[in-house]
């Protein structure tokens, strides 16, 4: 489990350092993330995955 934060701490901050050096990127992502459909469907599936990750047996 302690792995599991770890590898997620460390992909949150490429994923942070990729979008600050890459501004063109960071718009397009933005302008994807205005469109509900897309945001719903992109968030339930992070969401789902995080609850399969947690409370897997």
């Amino acid at each position: 489990m302690l792995r599991l934060i770890i590898l997620a701490l460390i992909a949150v901050a490429v994923a942070a350092l990729v979008l600050r050096l890459l501004p063109r990127l960071r718009t397009r992502i933005a302008a994807i993330l205005r469109h509900p459909f897309v945001r719903q469907v992109l968030f339930g599936l992070v969401f789902r995955l995080i609850r399969l990750l947690i409370f897997r047996r």
